[in-house]
């Protein structure tokens, strides 16, 4: 194989993430890799923020078969979406996280503070919002902070206002990098914000606590009888609304 080129249709920033290694598993194996011509980011930030950097991206706008067309890989407990797509294409599948080629800053006024964004679009239909709230109410002791953004939509504008909550509006993704480097804690959705947030603090190491609120229908992902852990990382505790916190530990 000369070259792998990736094209995924859906777009969002944990749909890109999910690939993220592959450019460098060709590198190390003397493959060239390319964007497809279709490859699809809902926002520029994605592509600037996950592409651009990678020094590894060698062709771009090429016409190839893409991911999405690609027959997955028998289900395991072993691996994550990151593992199961690099054995889409070849490769062993070891890695559990993103590769993130950004360099995250650190933004002092954020090293104590606990974050919370609840940005999300295509998972939004599985949550409650007494959920959300209930669990967000749970932090108020830890005076969070909610990420706001110019991409949110109609299901996190407006039902947390009477929470009263300190607010603050990011600029781009990349400062959203450097506050996620930077907190205490950091809470989510089932949403690319959790798929980037396990990628820095893997890259980094940092004693940052992440947790993601779990939707309940999608429980299934924690039995280990099927086989079956996508989007789950190792360093993320998941916050389920009837089953407290759980951790995903690879087999």
């Amino acid at each position: 194989m000369s070259k792998i080129i990736v094209s995924q249709p859906w777009g969002g920033l944990g749909d890109n993430l999910q690939f993220s290694t592959i450019p460098r598993l060709c590198y190390e194996n003397g493959i060239s890799f390319g964007l497809g011509r279709r490859n699809q980011h809902r926002n520029q930030e994605i592509h600037d923020l996950v592409w651009k950097p990678n020094p590894y991206v060698t062709l771009s706008n090429e016409d190839h078969v893409g991911a999405d067309h690609m027959a997955p890989p028998p289900q395991s407990d072993s691996k994550n979406i990151i593992g199961w797509n690099e054995t889409k294409y070849g490769f062993e599948g070891k890695n559990f996280y993103p590769d993130i080629h950004y360099d995250c800053k650190i933004k002092t006024g954020f090293l104590d503070r606990a974050v919370v964004s609840v940005g999300i679009i295509s998972s939004w239909n599985q949550y409650t919002v007494e959920f959300i709230k209930k669990t967000i109410l749970g932090l108020l002791k830890e005076d969070p902070i909610l990420i706001k953004t110019k991409y949110d939509n109609d299901f996190n504008l407006g039902y947390l206002e009477d929470l009263k909550l300190d607010e603050y509006f990011i600029k781009d993704v990349f400062e959203y990098c450097d506050i996620i480097r930077s907190c205490r804690s950091h809470y989510s959705l089932m949403s690319g914000n959790h798929v980037l947030a396990a990628g820095i603090k893997y890259k980094y190491q940092t004693d940052t606590k992440l947790y993601c609120l779990y939707p309940n229908k999608n429980f299934e992902h924690f039995d280990v009888k099927k086989k079956k852990s996508e989007w789950l990382f190792p360093n993320v505790n998941y916050i389920l609304e009837a089953e407290g916190i759980k951790r995903y530990s690879p087999k």
